[in-house]
C-alpha cells in the first residue's frame, strides 16, 4: 500500500505543476483526480491478481498508453478543463495524459518506477517555463517519494535474488521461493539481519534518497540548460497567466512588459539577472533593441499618446519615416524566451512574419497580439543608411508633434541646457548641439546603479544634474531627451535592451535580462531615428557600473561553453547508452555465475550443518558458520577453513570471480563432499 501512496503522491505534485505553469488550477484538480482514482484502481488490481500472467502484461498496456498520449494529444486537450495548454506547451499536456493513464497501469515495480520518467520529463518542462515558481518545493517532494520508492522496490528485487539463488530459502521457501520470502516476515528479517542488510534494508532507502537528491542539486543547471535546447524557447500564453516581471521595475513602467506611462529616478537598480529573455540571428549590427518608446514628460517620468494600430501589410510609422529619410532594409529573427508583451525590434519594423504576431503603433515599436502562440518570429526592418546625421527635421510628420520641449521643464534644467547651447555657434548644426549637450551631462554627473531615490515632489532630472549628481540610464536617457529637445532637435525616450557582445556567438546574441537599458533617440533629416545613449562616456561610482548585477551570468551559459555543454550532453549520452548495451550482453554471464556461486555456497553450508547435525542460522557469515561446526569435521577441517577463505573472496570481493575460479570452487566442493561424508560414516 506505501509504495503505491509514494507512487501517487509523486505523480500528483507532477500532473499539479503542470496545471500551475499555465496558471490553470482546474486543469491540476482535474489531472490529480486522474491520478489518484488510477493509484487506487492500480492497488486493487494487483491485490485481486497477486501471482497471475494478467499483472506481467503492465508494462505493454502501459507503453500503449503512453504512446496514445502522445498521439492523440490534441483530442485529449479538448477534455481539459478551461483554457488548455497552448502549441509551444503541448508536451507537458501529454506527459499529463501520460502519468494519469500509467496510474492506472502500475502493477508491479517496474511500472511503478517507471512513472519517474514523465513525472521528471514534466518537472523539467515546468522549470524551463518559468511561470510556476514554487515547483522547486514540488519537485523536492516528488524527489523524497520516488527516492522512498526506490528503495523499496530495490529492497524486494535483492530479497527476490536471494530467494531465487537459493540462498536462505532452503528450508523455510517451498515452491514459489519468491513468493515464500514475501510470506514469511520471519525469513524477510533473518535475512535483513544477515549480509542482505545493506541492499535490502531502510538504509537503503536512506542512501537512495541522499543520492538522488545530491544528483540533483549538482546537475541542476545541466538539467535546465538541456531542457532549455530541447523545449526551445517558449512563450507561454494564456488569458489567465501570471509571469513575472524580468524587470522589478516594471511596476513603475519599466520591463520589457509594455506600460504608457513610466516614471524614472527610482533608486537602485542592481537586482537585474542573467535570465535570457531574447535570442536574435541575422545581420544584426549595432544591436539597440527596442521595445517601447515614450514622447511627453509628465515632470516625473514619461507618457506614450502613440495611437494603437491593428497589424495590416505595411507600416505607418514606416511609411512615413521612408518619405523622409535614406533608409535601408534588414531581416532578422527573434524567439522569445520567457513571456513578454513588447517584441524587441531592430529599426522601424515594416513587415513580420506571422503578420497577425504583432501590433504596432505610429512611433514604430510592436507588441505581441496575444492572438498567436508564436514563439519565433522573423522581422523585416528598416534603418538609416550609412552617413552622419547632421540637421534636424522641420516640417515635421504628425507622428513627431509631441517631441517639443515640454511646458513643465524644470527652469533649473532649462538653464542648464540653455548655458551649454549658448557656448556654442548660432548657426551650429543639430548634430554638433546635440553632441555638446551629451558630453555636458557626462561631464556633470555619475553613473551609479545603485543611485538614491528622487526625494518626493523633486523633478528627477533636476536632482540628477544638482542633486545627487549620479543616476543610471533612465535618468540619463531623460535628461538627453529634454536637452535635444531644448536644442530644437526631435527627440524620444526609448526603453529596451543593449546586450553583450560576450554573449553573442556568430549571427546569434543571447539577450539577458540585466541588458535592460533605456536611451535618447534623436531625429535628423534624411536619417531618421539616432541613438543618442548619455551613458556612454561617463565616469562611474565604483560598484555601480552597468552590469554589476547581484545575478551574475553563471558559467554553464557563457557563450561558446553553451555549445560546448550541448555536445557533451550528447556525448554522454550516446556513451551511456552504449555502455548499457554493452552492459545488458554482459549481465546474463555475471548473473548466471552469481547464482551458480549461491548454489555452490548453500551446497558447502549444507555438508556444514549435516556435521553438526542440525540447520544453523542463515545469519551467520561464512566464518561464523565454520566457527560453529568446525570441531564436528575432523579431517575435513582444514579443506573447509580453505573454502571458507575462497568463498569469502568470491562473494565479497571486489571483483567478480571469473568461470575459471567458479569450476575450481566446485571441483574441491565435491572433494570435501566425499572428505565429510566419509569421515561422518
Amino acid at each position: 500500500m506505501l509504495d503505491f501512496l509514494l507512487m501517487g503522491v509523486g505523480s500528483s505534485l507532477a500532473v499539479w505543476s503542470a496545471g500551475q505553469s499555465i496558471q490553470n488550477v482546474d486543469i491540476s484538480w482535474f489531472y490529480v483526480r486522474l491520478v489518484v482514482f488510477g493509484t487506487i484502481t492500480s492497488y486493487l488490481v494487483r491485490s485481486a491478481f497477486r501471482g497471475q500472467k494478467l499483472l506481467g502484461f503492465d508494462g505493454i498496456l502501459y507503453a500503449l498508453a503512453a504512446a496514445g498520449s502522445v498521439y492523440y494529444a490534441n483530442a485529449l486537450n479538448t477534455t481539459l478543463p478551461g483554457d488548455t495548454f497552448p502549441r509551444e506547451l503541448i508536451a507537458a499536456g501529454w506527459l499529463g495524459w501520460m502519468l494519469s493513464f500509467g496510474a492506472f497501469l502500475t502493477w508491479r515495480d517496474g511500472t511503478l518506477l517507471f512513472q519517474a520518467v514523465p513525472a521528471i520529463a514534466m518537472f523539467g518542462l515546468v522549470g524551463c517555463y518559468d511561470t510556476y515558481r514554487d515547483v522547486v518545493w514540488t519537485f523536492f517532494g516528488y524527489l523524497v517519494c520516488l527516492a522512498t520508492l526506490f528503495g523499496r522496490a530495490h529492497g524486494r528485487e535483492m530479497l527476490r535474488q536471494a530467494a531465487l539463488s537459493g540462498y536462505a530459502t532452503r528450508a523455510e521457501a517451498r515452491g514459489d521461493r519468491s513468493h515464500a520470502v514475501r510470506q514469511d516476515q520471519a525469513l524477510y528479517e533473518r535475512m535483513r539481519e544477515g549480509p542482505w542488510r545493506w541492499v535490502a534494508g531502510a538504509e537503503w532507502a536512506l542512501a537512495s534518497a541522499l543520492v538522488i537528491i545530491l544528483l540533483s542539486l549538482l546537475g541542476a543547471p545541466v538539467v535546465e540548460r538541456s531542457v532549455k535546447s530541447v523545449a526551445g524557447n517558449v512563450r507561454v500564453r494564456v488569458s489567465n497567466v501570471r509571469v513575472r516581471p524580468s524587470n522589478p521595475a516594471d511596476a513603475s513602467g519599466q520591463g520589457p512588459n509594455l506600460s504608457d506611462q513610466l516614471t524614472v529616478g527610482n533608486g537602485p537598480n542592481n537586482s537585474l539577472t542573467a535570465q535570457p529573455v531574447f535570442e536574435a540571428r541575422g545581420a544584426l549590427g549595432a544591436q539597440y533593441w527596442r521595445s517601447s518608446a515614450y514622447d511627453v514628460w509628465t515632470g516625473r517620468g514619461w507618457n506614450a499618446t502613440w495611437q494603437r494600430l491593428s497589424y495590416r501589410d505595411g507600416n505607418l510609422m514606416a511609411a512615413s519615416l521612408n518619405a523622409i529619410a535614406k533608409t535601408t532594409e534588414r531581416t532578422y529573427s527573434i524567439r522569445r524566451i520567457i513571456t513578454t508583451k513588447s517584441l524587441p525590434s531592430l529599426g522601424e519594423g515594416v513587415r513580420w512574419n506571422p503578420p497577425r504576431a504583432a501590433v504596432e503603433r505610429p512611433d514604430g515599436m510592436w507588441e505581441a497580439t496575444g492572438e498567436t502562440n508564436y514563439s519565433e518570429v522573423r522581422a523585416l526592418a528598416i534603418f538609416p543608411r550609412e552617413g552622419e546625421p547632421r540637421d534636424a527635421q522641420n516640417d515635421l510628420p504628425s507622428f513627431l508633434a509631441q517631441t517639443q520641449v515640454p511646458q513643465n521643464l524644470h527652469p533649473e534644467v532649462r538653464g542648464f541646457f540653455a548655458k551649454v547651447l549658448n557656448a556654442l555657434p548660432e548657426d551650429a548644426p543639430a548634430i554638433d548641439r546635440a553632441n555638446a549637450l551629451k558630453r555636458a551631462i557626462a561631464e556633470q554627473v555619475l553613473y551609479n546603479i545603485n543611485a538614491p531615490a528622487t526625494p518626493t515632489g523633486d523633478d528627477p532630472v533636476r536632482f540628477f544634474l544638482f542633486g545627487s549628481g549620479q543616476g543610471y540610464c533612465d535618468v540619463f536617457a531623460s535628461t538627453m531627451t529634454l536637452a535635444a529637445r531644448t536644442a530644437g532637435i526631435p527627440a524620444r525616450y526609448v526603453q529596451g535592451y543593449l546586450p553583450e557582445e560576450d554573449n553573442r556567438t556568430g549571427d546569434m546574441q543571447l539577450i539577458l535580462d540585466r541588458d535592460y537599458h533605456a536611451w535618447a533617440e534623436l531625429f535628423f533629416k534624411d536619417v531618421g531615428w539616432v541613438v543618442f545613449d548619455a551613458t556612454e562616456g561617463a565616469r562611474s561610482v565604483p560598484g555601480g557600473e552597468r552590469g554589476n548585477s547581484s545575478d551574475r551570468t553563471p558559467w554553464y551559459q557563457a557563450a561558446g561553453l553553451r555549445h560546448i555543454l550541448d555536445y557533451a550532453i550528447i556525448a554522454v549520452a550516446v556513451a551511456g547508452f552504449a555502455y548499457l548495451i554493452w552492459r545488458s550482453r554482459q549481465r546474463p554471464m555475471v548473473d548466471a555465475r552469481r547464482v551458480a556461486l549461491a548454489r555452490a555456497y548453500e551446497e558447502f553450508s549444507d555438508e556444514l550443518d549435516r556435521a553438526v547435525g542440525k540447520r544453523l542460522s542463515p545469519s551467520l557469515t561464512p566464518r561464523e558458520r565454520l566457527a560453529a561446526s568446525e570441531a564436528s569435521l575432523d579431517g575435513a577441517a582444514e579443506m573447509a577453513r580453505q573454502l571458507t577463505k575462497r568463498f569469502e573472496s568470491a562473494l565479497y570481493g571486489r571483483e567478480e570471480p571469473d568461470q575459471a575460479t567458479l569450476d575450481a570452487l566446485r571441483t574441491d566442493l565435491r572433494q570435501f563432499r566425499q572428505m565429510a561424508r566419509r569421515k561422518s560414516s
